[in-house]
């Protein structure tokens, strides 16, 4: 009988077990107070000040926005410090020299630093425009989205550039993707039907990324790619699958992103060889190409699912270098 009860507790704690490695934290978001973190990477950006006060300007509850800005400048006027800061919960901003910057990985690791207790994690480029109420929308949109809440999906896209009517525009979404020299290079295309559903994206876009705070906890972005700008969102989709997480499009604009401008500078064009000695790209391709020797340390993939799981949803063959048709 003794032995019976035994057995029979083991299994019960057994169950138990299974029943919280199952257990996902369901993150309660309120539209009006619900703290939104968002991460501003800049690398000597004319822009990055005015990206700061759109943001601020834009928010219908500036107060529960917290700002998370790593600046890389060689003059003041690149400077992304506005004076509109004092009307957000917070601008945080660690500047170093424009000789420092290796690259948008590490910048928006550095940006990712420097979040706190928010609930919500918002992804952007420094040359950004935000719409009336963004605060707000965004919000709405993890909570009517189901799994966001509870981290299992993420919302992004390459953002619609800032011309005229581009709130109204129809919503990107990732799609298409094509090996071109030495990387896999995807692009966006707008869909009308893309507002009614949240269309599957590809991958995320680096531009736009919102989720629950708490995905960037558990899969948080890699501080080990200085040097890596092509195939780095690829990776990063990789990594959040193989966690149990799936990417999806906005059904509607709630940024628009500055793509061209005359003073738009990159570490690459004023620095030739800003990849030399950083080693990112190798780490980079090692994971991708399923041969590095510590495929699920803290900054790699998730055992949810496998990464050949991952392969064959994206329709990708990273070993032939080929992309089939989507979806």
């Amino acid at each position: 009988m003794l032995e019976l009860v035994l057995v029979l507790v083991l299994l019960l704690v057994l169950a138990l077990a299974i029943a919280a490695a199952n257990h996902k934290n369901v993150v309660a978001l309120d539209e009006r107070t619900s703290k939104i973190f968002v991460s501003v990477p800049s690398y000597r950006d004319t822009e990055c000040a005015r990206t700061v006060e759109s943001m601020i300007r834009a928010a219908r509850f500036p107060r529960r926005v917290f700002v998370g800005v790593y600046e890389q400048n060689a003059e003041p006027s690149e400077s992304c410090s506005t004076e509109l800061a004092n009307l957000a919960g917070g601008v945080r901003v660690v500047s170093v020299g424009a000789d420092k910057a290796t690259g948008p990985c590490a910048a928006r690791y550095q940006c990712a630093a420097l979040m706190r207790d928010e609930d919500v994690y918002l992804q952007v480029d420094s040359h950004t425009t935000f719409a009336e109420g963004w605060d707000v929308a965004a919000i709405a949109t993890l909570r009517a989205l189901p799994g966001a809440q509870e981290g299992r999906v993420v919302v992004s896209t390459y953002p619609v550039d800032c011309a005229a009517g581009w709130e109204t525009a129809d919503p990107p979404v990732i799609e298409s993707a094509e090996h071109k020299g030495s990387w896999f290079v995807f692009s966006a295309t707008s869909r009308p039907e893309a507002r009614a559903r949240h269309a599957r994206s590809r991958q995320v876009g680096g531009g736009f990324l919102l989720c629950v705070a708490d995905v960037v906890r558990r899969v948080p972005l890699d501080p080990y790619l200085d040097g890596v700008f092509n195939e780095e969102e690829l990776l990063f989709t990789a990594r959040l699958f193989t966690h149990g997480i799936d990417v999806v499009a906005p059904r509607e604009n709630l940024v628009c992103h500055k793509y061209s401008y005359a003073e738009h500078r990159t570490v690459w064009t004023d620095t030739p060889k800003w990849r030399d000695g950083t080693g990112g790209y190798a780490r980079l391709r090692a994971l991708l190409s399923g041969t590095h020797p510590d495929p699920f340390g803290p900054y790699a993939f998730g055992r949810a699912r496998p990464l050949s799981a991952f392969w064959e949803s994206a329709r990708i063959s990273y070993r032939d270098a080929k992309a089939g048709p989507w979806p």
